[in-house]
This record gives structure tokens, sequence and C-alpha cells, in this order.
């Protein structure tokens, strides 16, 4: 568990989490294909999708085709479901790396802290060990700040261990939906290959 809290906090330290700040690694012609679709969507469907979105971001919602024939969008017969669920999809995937990104400002704070509190209790630990040594015996602020290393590790660790799991289970969920995206992505390439060759 430590040796994970440590590689925690040095992906903070060492700036990797700014990789988080880089937009979703969509796949390709994914930006193309939503810039054609969104400008025939309304803006009720439009609030729908950012409704769907978070909620699949936040993993409360998992069949996005499902939930499309069950809203009242005014969907005519016929229309591409999955053109919207793939809009849905992009929207969650952007959500989902959004709170990516605010986790990992959440670990670098935390990192941050854990680095301030490691310095005050040095120093603390110094003066109390200088006080002892021209004392003879421990003093009350040596006691003190014993009780301040004892009492404070604990509870950041508390912390880091939440905020670990948060993060875990954000980047599962957002290559989860990477995945669906694909899938989309795949379907519907292979809807208009099939198409295209009846056509022909």
């Amino acid at each position: 568990m430590r040796a994970r809290l440590l590689l925690l906090a040095a992906l903070a330290a060492c700036g990797l989490a700014s990789q988080a700040a880089a937009k979703p690694d969509y796949p390709p012609g994914a930006l193309d294909r939503r810039q054609q679709i969104m400008p025939h969507i309304g803006p009720v469907t439009r609030a729908w999708v950012a409704g769907e979105a978070r909620r699949l971001a936040d993993g409360t919602a998992s069949d996005v085709t499902g939930d499309i024939h069950g809203a009242d969008l005014g969907i005519p017969a016929g229309a591409d479901v999955e053109e919207l669920a793939f809009v849905v999809l992009m929207q969650a995937t952007e959500d989902q790396d959004q709170d990516l990104q605010e986790i990992m400002t959440q670990v670098q704070a935390q990192t941050k802290a854990k680095q301030a509190l490691r310095q005050q209790l040095q120093t603390v630990n110094t003066d109390n060990a200088n006080l002892a040594t021209n004392s003879g015996q421990p003093s009350s602020e040596a006691a003190r700040g014993r009780r301040i290393e004892g009492a404070g590790p604990g509870k950041t660790s508390d912390m880091s261990e939440q905020l670990e799991l948060k993060l875990q289970m954000a980047q599962q969920r957002y290559s989860q939906l990477m995945q669906m995206l694909s899938n989309v992505m795949r379907s519907l390439s292979d809807t208009r290959s099939a198409i295209i060759a009846n056509l022909k």
C-alpha cells in the first residue's frame, strides 16, 4: 500500500499529472464525426446528452442505447440511434477526463501538504532534540513534537488511500468509456461500409 501511495505522490510531484490536462486520445475520426452530427441535434436532445453523459461518467448509467430508446427525445423512426450514442459517449469521455484532471490536482495539493508537514515535523523534531540535549531531559515541547508526529501521518494516510481509490475508479471508468466509444465507432464504420457495398 505504501509503495502505491509513494507512486501516486511521485506522479504528481514529477508533473505527470499534466498529461491528464491533454484532451482524451479519441479514436481516429471521432472529433470530425461529432462535428458533423452536432448541428443536427436540437437543444432538448443536447440537454439530455449532457445529463446522460454525466451519468455515464459517474457510473450511474450503462445502457446508452436503451436509455435513448426510453427517453422522450422525439427521435424519428429509422433515425440512427448509434450516432446519438456516439455523441453521448464522446461527452462522457470528456467529463471523465475532466474528473481525472480534478483528482490529479487534488493529488498534487495533497503531495505538497505532506511535504510541508514532513518539513514542519523535521524542524520540530530537530528543535526538540536540541532542547533535550541542552536540558538533559525531554521538554514539553519535545513531547508535543512526538504527539504531532504520531497524529499527522495516520490522517494523511487515510486521505491518500481514499484519493488513490477514487483515482483508480476514475481511470477504470475512463478506460471503459474509451472502449465503448471505440466499439460504437467500429459499429458506425461497419454500417457505413455495408450501405456503400449495397449501393454498388
